[in-house]
């Protein structure tokens, strides 16, 4: 649902970039009709044909010919509107020029042969053909495209969604588009998560592999992509080289410092993530930024990747006070000094709500909520231990005599994790709160589902933190005060609302977008029209 709504917004821009067009042709029309002594009918223009040969349609709404001194003939009922079609080719709209686009609605309108009417060719080169990125980012099924793409000029543009993978999307077919170069991109990071995941074992392995060729369908990967892992995609098909992730102080997920790493492909066909540190560094790469892939089995050695592109990770730390050490500072306007930037900012940078353990915490109190974030996050392979407390559940061991669930193979392996007996006794006693047995009546479970269980433990590790109004205004400002050190604007503007996942608390949401849009207005010197709404309007804020 979510990619179709992208590709109607999407395909609104199209149709607004040629509005001035269509005012042109009718301009063109009268001054031609006027001229000539033609009554033209008003303009009709199907996107969908380029081409000279006029449709069935088209012949029928002609206007009959004309003799002299006879009647002029009758206007035909109705008005005219433009139609919205599927654009199935990046050629439709980049292999146009304005020019082309002209002929071809004077064309379709059939008023005026085009044999006799001379255009002067224009005084700047159509637009060149994209780059190939397999498919143009385009379905072969005849799926909604969004084609997104800035009003040409110096500066940035600024596009908001509401899921933040949908901000990945967007670039994607901005770079097949032509308005973002395809390689050697910085993109600077303002989020309370990391957003780096790799692709899990669900993805198929051709997308991955197309991925890592620079030639990929930027549908299907958007259709692939969660909040948590669209940056990797960017990073693996080759055009972002450096990433810079700026969080709160709240935000433990990785160690402020710079890294070299490596992504690229292993053996299974699977997205994975190298150290491409020197010897001496391996061990601050892999204790500062290594933990977050390991957690999830994707960390690997570099002799076991293909296709491996180097890239660099800088992650960088506010304060307890909200404010951004001077080192880090000086790092970051470094860093963006020269060559294309990116900038993307989520509002849960500024207040962030973990939507899950909150829930949980609001059923079962702060003691069971800490009795599972113990359980749920361990130091390191986070994937086997969760399978393990999935089937603990699953089977129901909670429900056997202590000692037998202790002797159960899954307790046995936590066990060995946790290295706790009081904290499988405490994880014990709160699902047999939760999962008790039915006997007629209604229980825990039919108010708190058990699915429900293991998505609060496996978030229970997420940042969490309200920020007061004050709090609010002073990170906004120091956004701004690291931004205005910046020589140069971004090339690119994505803001992730983060609202419809309940991220970004609900009652704070409107005041911290207002204010985020305020400042990148001032700091940037924006208008309202530099800013493109494609948040879901439900969730809109």
């Amino acid at each position: 649902i979510n990619a179709e709504y992208m590709g109607t917004l999407s395909e609104c821009l199209f149709f607004f970039r040629i509005e001035r067009i269509f005012c042109a042709v009718m301009q063109l029309q009268l001054a031609l009709g006027t001229s000539a002594g033609v009554a033209l009918q008003p303009p009709l223009m199907e996107i969908a044909s380029f081409h000279s040969t006029p449709t069935k349609r088209q012949r029928r709404l002609q206007p009959a010919p004309t003799h002299p001194g006879s009647a002029p003939p009758p206007k035909p009922r109705g008005t005219y509107q433009l139609r919205k079609r599927t654009v199935t080719s990046y050629k439709d709209v980049t292999r146009c020029g304005e020019v082309e686009v002209l002929r071809a609605a004077l064309v379709a309108s059939s008023a005026v042969s085009t044999s006799t009417l001379t255009i002067p060719k224009p005084s700047v080169p159509t637009l060149p053909k994209p780059p190939l990125v397999e498919s143009d980012a385009v379905e072969k099924k005849n799926v909604d495209v969004p084609l997104v793409r800035s009003p040409i000029g110096k500066r940035p543009h600024i596009f908001v969604v509401d899921g933040h993978h949908d901000a990945g999307r967007i670039i994607m077919d901005r770079i097949a588009l032509n308005d973002l170069p395809s390689t050697g991109l910085k993109l600077l990071h303002f989020d309370s998560h990391p957003d780096m995941a790799c692709f899990g074992p669900e993805v198929a392995k051709r997308i991955i592999a197309d991925l890592a060729r620079g030639k990929y369908n930027s549908g299907q990967v958007h259709r692939q992509e969660n909040i948590a892992s669209w940056i990797l995609p960017l990073v693996l098909a080759g055009h972002v080289a450096e990433v810079c992730w700026v969080s709160g102080w709240f935000c433990s997920q990785m160690e402020p410092g710079s890294y070299r790493l490596l992504i690229g492909v292993d053996a299974a066909g699977r997205m994975r993530i190298a150290s491409a540190a020197e010897p001496d560094d391996v061990q601050r790469t892999e204790d500062g930024v290594g933990l977050y892939w390991m957690s999830a089995s994707c960390w690997v050695p570099a002799s076991k990747l293909k296709s491996a592109k180097s890239w660099t990770l800088h992650v960088c730390r506010l304060d307890d006070h909200f404010e951004l050490p001077a080192p880090q500072r000086e790092h970051i306007a470094e860093v963006f000094r020269e060559g294309p930037w990116l900038l993307d900012f989520d509002e849960d940078f500024v207040s962030c709500n973990n939507p899950f353990g909150m829930e949980f915490q609001s059923f079962f109190g702060n003691k069971g909520f800490s009795t599972l974030r113990k359980v749920y996050c361990p130091m390191y392979s986070c994937t086997s231990h969760w399978d393990n407390l999935r089937q603990v559940v699953k089977h129901g061991h909670y429900l056997k005599p202590f000692a037998e669930f202790l002797n159960a193979p899954p307790t046995q392996r936590l066990l060995y994790t946790l290295q706790s007996q009081s904290l499988l006794r405490d994880f014990k006693a709160l699902c047999e709160e939760l999962h008790a047995q039915q006997n007629g009546e209604l229980v825990v479970a039919d108010l708190f589902p058990p699915d429900l269980l293991q998505c609060a433990g496996e978030s229970a590790g997420l940042p969490h933190h309200l920020s007061t109004a004050t709090e609010i205004v002073r990170v906004v400002n120091t956004t701004q005060h690291l931004l205005s050190l910046l020589p140069e604007p971004p090339a690119s503007i994505t803001v992730a609302t983060s609202r419809a996942d309940r991220y970004l608390p609900d009652s704070q949401a409107a005041h911290i977008h207002r204010l985020t849009i305020k400042m990148l207005q001032k700091q940037f010197r924006l208008q309202p029209k530099d800013i493109t709404r494609l948040d879901r309007p439900k969730f809109s804020v």
